[in-house]
């Protein structure tokens, strides 16, 4: 476990998470990792035999530190090195071991590991193609924890794209530390979205929440096949 040291701390630029550090106290940013989707999963997703994790789009490991509290062997993938550097200081403040990372694009990434379980929360509705990660997540498990955004009547997206499966909604790419990697990313309806589950061969689809987020609809949903 390494001390913490606040020239580091800041030298390291502005943190969205909340952390709550041992003699330090809560440091950070605004966000709370260990909300509601942190509560669900140790109530209803995680279970016995479930040795291995994958958490995509991990941001500054609010999140990972948790699954790593619960799951023995945590992978995590994030598409910012400066995201990555924040999570790894975390670690070592934290004194985590069993989180190991990798900086990646899921946009592009060809393959994931093989895992017990993936989490995918506030990821899949900032990708361009999202059912191409559907698929590349159904080859790396038979178990899905995921939470997402989904398009609604009346929702901000795009001029002329929305259809009766979804829309694009803008995006502000690398630069803009809380999007996705392109200038747009497509938004499922909830019915688009249960379909495209199922065609990537999670047909086990349990609703464990949904409700509104900063007025927009959100769905959590524990997938397997």
């Amino acid at each position: 476990m390494t001390e913490f040291d606040q020239e580091q701390w800041d030298s390291l630029g502005r943190w969205t998470t909340q952390f709550n550090l041992p003699d330090v106290g809560r440091i950070g940013g605004d966000y709370d990792p260990d909300d509601y989707r942190m509560s669900l999963f140790r109530e209803q997703v995680l279970c016995p035999g479930m040795n291995s994790l994958l958490e995509l789009g991990s941001l500054e490991a609010g999140h990972t530190v948790l699954y790593a509290q619960k799951v023995p062997t945590v992978l995590t993938i994030e598409a910012r090195q400066e995201n990555q550097a924040r999570a790894d200081y975390i670690k070592q403040l934290m004194g985590v071991t069993n989180v190991f990372s990798q900086v990646a694009d899921l946009e592009t990434l060809p393959q994931l590991p093989l895992v017990d379980v993936v989490s995918c929360i506030g990821v899949l509705y900032h990708m361009t193609e999202p059912q191409y990660l559907l698929e590349r997540i159904a080859e790396a498990t038979d178990h899905l924890f995921l939470w997402t955004h989904l398009h609604f009547e009346g929702g901000e997206c795009l001029p002329d794209t929305a259809t009766e499966t979804g829309a694009f909604y803008p995006e502000y790419g690398l630069g803009n530390r809380l999007s996705g990697t392109r200038d747009r990313a497509w938004w499922f309806t909830k019915e688009a979205l249960l379909q495209e589950l199922q065609k990537a061969g999670f047909t086990q689809l349990d609703i464990l929440d949904e409700r509104e987020n900063k007025e927009r609809p959100v769905i959590t949903l524990n997938c397997r096949k």
